[in-house]
């Protein structure tokens, strides 16, 4: 359960611009408040706390929900029985528009106005910076196209490697299915992601080896987030143990996008 929390409050935190856990915190506070203060118009008693009108708690309400129903809904659907895998940061970016507004809201229904000026200043300060670099740095990779070629040079008996495990199986997982065809990542290919129990098959000398027993042709699949150094040099040396092993490069295709590209060798035995 315990880790279960951490995951779902990992992938919320990583759901805003840059990952900035200041920014989390100012972002669902304030759109906690937008709805206390929505709410409060409706008290006597608190009403003099807030500019927001009874008018304004039913939109406000909708806008939570905007929030909650997708949040919940996303997490349910990937819970072990369906397991459709839709509880993702990338997909659920469609929340972060109503926690802009209420916190929005928020702002706007405070009394002061040296208040509003301030936590509106609070806001931009912690969010405005790293939207500056997000489009330079943005992880945006074109898996479709390197999976389509994939479809179509796939053999019945060709195997799959895919690296990183996590950064590439799983991605790739998703498009092959989006896009049928004969590939997939079978039970036993380095780096297939097992979603029942949240592991990955490792990928490294030992593992591709015992593969190869069973596959003349192999797909190694080479699709990390970002540029790295460390996992560039990793790749290399595993292409390099699939040549000492007596396959060679027969084909291969690569999309660039930003800062990652996805590059698929095919492998073939002598």
């Amino acid at each position: 359960m315990a880790a279960r929390t951490v995951t779902i409050i990992h992938i919320v935190v990583n759901l805003m611009i840059g990952d900035s856990k200041a920014y989390a915190i100012l972002i669902f506070g304030g759109a906690a408040l937008g709805v206390a203060m929505a709410a409060a118009s409706y008290v006597p008693r608190l009403a003099s706390i807030t500019r927001a009108t009874p008018e304004t708690l039913g939109p406000a309400i909708a806008i939570a929900l905007w929030f909650v129903v997708p949040f919940g809904l996303s997490l349910a659907l990937t819970r072990p029985g369906l397991n459709l895998h839709l509880f993702f940061a990338r997909y659920l970016v469609v929340v972060i528009p109503p926690l802009c507004l209420l916190a929005g809201l928020a702002v706007g229904a405070m009394k002061l106005r040296a208040l509003q000026a301030v936590t509106a200043l609070a806001l931009l300060a912690v969010a405005v910076p790293p939207l500056l670099s997000y489009y330079a740095v943005a992880e945006v990779q074109d898996f479709k196209t390197p999976v389509q070629w994939l479809q179509q040079h796939y053999r019945s008996g060709d195997g799959i490697v895919c690296y990183p495990e996590v950064q590439c199986a799983i991605p790739i997982d998703y498009y092959v299915t989006a896009y049928p065809g004969p590939a997939a990542l079978d039970a036993g290919s380095p780096g297939a992601f097992y979603w029942t129990s949240n592991t990955s098959l490792a990928v490294d000398g030992g593992t591709i080896r015992a593969y190869e027993s069973g596959h003349r042709r192999i797909f190694f699949i080479y699709a990390p987030l970002g540029r790295s150094p460390a996992d560039d040099q990793a790749a290399g040396a595993l292409e390099a143990g699939l040549t000492a092993d007596g396959y060679h490069i027969v084909d291969q295709v690569r999309s660039s996008a930003n800062s990652a590209d996805t590059t698929i060798l095919l492998f073939e035995a002598s």
